[in-house]
Order: C-alpha cells, then structure tokens, then sequence
C-alpha cells in the first residue's frame, strides 16, 4: 500500500500543480487541505521526508509563494519510490513549428506538453521529472543543470556543423536535429532513449575454462549491478541462455570437448537469442578466425583481469543499446515497439470509431521478490505471467514488456468492462500456476485499464492511474 500511495501522489502533484496555475486565488485552499492529507498519510507510512515536504508547501501557499515546495515534495516522494511510468515529454517550440507539432498530440498515446521557451516552462509550476525535453539549439543554455537528467534532444543545427554538435553534447544532449522535424521519428527516438534508461541491470553469461577467473568475473560484475549466470560446463549453456537470456555472452576460446566457434553457433540458435552480443575471451593471435566464424568481439586472455572486467562493462553497456524490438527475457515486444502499437490502434479507432482499450499489468511486490528469492526466481514469475498473457490475447491484440516490471496489453474493439475480465481470467490462471511451485506460491499481479470511450488522450497514463488507484484501495491483486 505505501508504493500505492506514493505512486498516486506522483500523479496528484500534476493535478495540484494545474488547479494552482488555472486558479492562484481560490485553488490554494483546496490544495493545502489536500497536502495536509497527503502529509498525514505519509507519517502513517512512516515517510518522515514526505510528510515534512508536504507541510513545507502548505507553508509557502500560505504565504502566497504557490510555486515554493512543490518541487521539493515531487523529489521526496520519488526518493521515497514513487514515479509514474509515463512522465511528460517536453517540447520547446515557437510558431508555426508549434502550431504543427500540437496537431500530432492526438496521434501519440503519451503526455506531451509544448512551450515557446524554456522560461515559460520553468514559470509552470512542475511536479514531475519529464521523459525528455526537446528544445531549439539557441536555447539550450537556458536549461537548468537538473533539466539535463531527461533526454534532450536538440533541433536546429546543420547536419554538418561540428561546433554545434560539440556544443550540445557538452551541455548534455543525445541528439542534434535539423530544423525541420519529422514528428514520428523523433517520437521513435525518444522512446528509445527512454528505454535504455529503464533496461534494468544488464545481462552477462560467462562460459570461460578458467573457473577461478570466472568467478573473480562474476564477483566483481555482479558488485556493479550486473546479473551474472555461469556455465562451468558446455552442455549447461543453453539452459543457461534460455532463463538469464543474457545481452552479452563471453565464451573461452575453448570449454569442455567444444571450441568457441561451436559454442557461438550453438548460441545463436537458442531462441529469442539470434541477436545476442557474444565475444570470446581468447588470445589475441586467434581473434581473425574467431571473427570469421561469428564472434562479436575478442578480449585478449593476456590481459589483467581488471582490464577484462572494464572491457566487459563496455560491452555490456554497447550490448543492451542493440534494440530488436524484442525483450530478451520474455519474448515479447519491448517499450517502444509496444508504445508504437497503441499509436497506430489510436489511429485506427479515431478512423473506424471503435473502442479501445489498454491494460498495464504489473507483477505485486516484484522488487521484494527479487531480493527475498534473488533475480532468477523473479524473472522466472515475469516470464510466467508474460506466457499467460500471451496465451490470453486475440489475433489483434499486442502483448508487450513496458519495464522491469510491467507489462503493458492493447485491446482493438475491447471496452474497458471486457478487458477487466479478460485480465481477471489471467490473474487466476497466473495464481493457478504460481501455486505448483512452492517458490512462486502466493504471487499476484494488479492491473489497471483505460479505454476510448473516455477519450483518447493520455491514453497510457490513465491506465497507470487505475492501477495505482486499485492498489491504493485494495493493496494486491486488484484489476481497476
């Protein structure tokens, strides 16, 4: 319940921070009684940081400085645990480009929010982090230096200037456009850059001969957020690649009775696994034929184990940039694959005027899970619930991994009442099948769903809502 409530004061701070832009005079009342309840449940959960932000802010309107404190209580709440899964994404631009970006509002399922300049943005009254901010090259330096933890992308310079792009990289930005922008592929873009920050910790499989190194590998790997699997035996790697369905697999030049152009080929024909990034840890004399026969990469063995762990990181790193459009772990699409799919089922309904409908399904208590039983035990109940959502969907519905922990359903002609109850015959499929091994016994997932008929904007973040919603009422469980 505590994750619940943080998750709906996330949402309620947007909401407060509105009613307060719209209505100075007469919507300070009505906000402070509301973050006197809002601190009162906080002690309650014992969010000592929350509960004092919330009094800070109800300090400032009464003393007529609406736009003190909000932001302070949007950081501890988020520090707290609290986020959304869908934060705004920003767009700075002046007439008519803004004219032109606003129609496509209605073709993209998340929250957009267009200014003239990055003042009149600063001057709203901001609650959230935003996924990204897109601002023109000549105001760039207006940012703030915490404006620069989303991903900026910046539009306006020539292809060809290298002191422009020099420029924006050093204050930050992941990308230099071209005045003329193209509304869907900076969507895609953005959505990318996204995912890579949600991707989770990264994947590593080690099949090396060298058992002690191996271990000295994984200690040191793992200790820097990485999920480590081993495989000490040839015949252990596919069971291996098929539950840690790892982004990078680092092989020895030879383990067991196989060497590692056997062993790479093998990999390759795992499912879901044709794309993984594998490299052999092998002297730097065989790297040409390694190559050839389908290797990545080559680290060479003489290295000190430091260097190989540092080389390895890298590769992690360049590994789970490669977007397929496929999760590993479960097979399913990935965010921005999934994000796309509703866009078009958008278009599609706004055409045929049918309904629509969107679900966010979300694994109960997955980080407790992941540190009471560690992360196999979780990816195996993340796979489990995403076989089931699978087995449960029509032709034209799209099942999709939104983050670590959620996944997210689109329903073409489905009203919202439907796709409750669909979702409801999962969830006793899902417990039906969780209580056949004693690890996963007890395990729920909630779910919260929005559909057309109550229109078509902020389609995502209002099923986000309905999730936090019924967990806030119901804790575990709930389909809302």
């Amino acid at each position: 319940m505590r994750a619940a409530f943080l998750g709906q004061v996330v949402r309620q701070l947007h909401e407060l921070a509105s009613l307060l832009v719209s209505d100075v005079e007469h919507g300070s009342d009505a906000v402070a009684s509301e973050l006197v309840r809002i601190g009162e449940a906080a002690q309650s959960f014992g969010l000592a940081d929350v509960e004092q932000a919330a009094k800070n802010v109800v300090a400032a309107l009464e003393a007529r400085r609406p736009g003190a404190g909000l932001e302070q209580l949007a950081a501890a709440v988020r520090a707290a645990g609290g986020h959304t899964r869908f934060p705004p994404i920003v767009i700075i631009a002046k007439e008519p480009l803004l004219s032109k970006l606003n129609v496509e509002k209605v073709r993209c399922c998340e929250t957009l929010e267009f200014y003239e300049s990055v003042a009149s943005w600063h001057a709203m009254l901001r609650c959230e982090k935003p996924e990204a901010i897109v601002v023109p090259l000549d105001e760039l330096g207006n940012l703030a230096d915490e404006d620069r933890a989303a991903s900026v992308i910046v539009y306006g310079g020539s292809g060809y200037d290298v002191k422009a792009r020099v420029h924006a990289a050093s204050l930050g930005a992941k990308a230099l456009l071209p005045d003329r922008i193209e509304f869907r592929p900076l969507l895609d873009r953005l959505r990318a850059l996204g995912h890579r920050r949600r991707a989770g910790y990264p994947r590593l499989l080690l099949g090396l001969d060298d058992k002690v190194l191996m271990t000295s590998l994984a200690k040191r790997l793992e200790g820097h957020g990485a999920f480590v699997a081993t495989a000490k035996r040839p015949e252990s790697v596919g069971t291996e690649l098929r539950e840690a369905s790892p982004d990078l697999f680092v092989v020895s030049e030879k383990l067991g009775a196989y060497d590692a152009a056997t062993l790479v080929a093998a990999a390759r024909m795992v499912p879901r696994q044709a794309d993984m990034l594998v490299v052999a840890l092998a002297p730097a004399s065989g790297a040409t034929a390694l190559l050839t026969a389908g290797c990545d990469g080559v680290i060479d063995k003489a290295l000190p184990p430091e260097e190989v762990a540092v080389q390895i990181e890298a590769l992690l790193e360049r590994a789970r940039s490669r977007s397929t459009g496929r999760d590993a772990s479960t097979g399913l699409v990935d965010r921005p694959a999934s994000m796309r799919s509703v866009d078009r089922a958008l278009s599609e309904a706004r055409r045929g005027g049918g309904p629509l409908s969107v679900g966010i399904v979300e694994l109960d208590a997955a980080a407790d899970i992941q540190r009471r039983l560690g992360r196999g035990v979780g990816d195996t109940a993340l796979r489990l619930l995403a076989r089931c959502l699978e087995g449960a969907i029509r032709a034209s519905d799209v099942v999709g991994r939104l983050d670590e922990e959620s996944f997210l359903v689109l329903m073409p002609a489905c009203r919202a009442q439907n796709a409750r109850r669909r979702l409801g015959d999962v969830r006793s499929l899902f417990t039906a099948l969780c209580a056949r091994d004693e690890k996963l016994s007890g395990l729920t997932f909630s779910a919260g769903v929005a559909d057309t008929e109550d229109g078509r904007e902020r389609l995502l973040p209002r099923a986000e809502e309905a999730l936090e919603l019924g967990r806030a009422r119901d804790s575990r469980g709930t389909i809302n």
